[in-house]
């Protein structure tokens, strides 16, 4: 039976004031600020689809964390991974934080 490594903790400094203790870290779970990221997964010849027409048929999978979009594309093996290269980007974009500038408040007519 293999022995299990073991984690030892160290308190590195105790905060003498309630307000100046930071909530504590977990690593196992992520900051609401840390988004995942789509990513291309693979791109591999497939079927032609049912009505489909052509021969030139790729399945595609994209994934960001623990959901997958699985797609059909028809074109060569370079053109379909462009398309879903392409589409990480858009997903990516689409979900990125927005900065900008505040909406614009127009004032009241007297």
């Amino acid at each position: 039976m293999e022995a299990r490594p073991t984690t030892t903790l160290a308190v590195v400094a105790t905060p003498s004031a309630t307000s100046d203790v930071a909530p504590a870290r977990d690593d196992n779970t992520p900051s609401p600020a840390v988004r995942n990221r789509y990513e291309v997964v693979s791109v591999e010849r497939a079927p032609v689809p049912d009505g489909g027409q052509g021969t030139d048929w790729c399945r595609y999978v994209l994934s960001c964390g623990t959901s997958r979009i699985t797609g059909l594309h028809r074109g060569t093996l370079d053109e379909v991974t462009a398309f879903a290269a392409a589409c990480v980007e858009e997903f990516n974009l689409r979900s990125a934080p927005r900065k900008g500038k505040a909406p614009v408040v127009q004032p009241r007519k007297r």
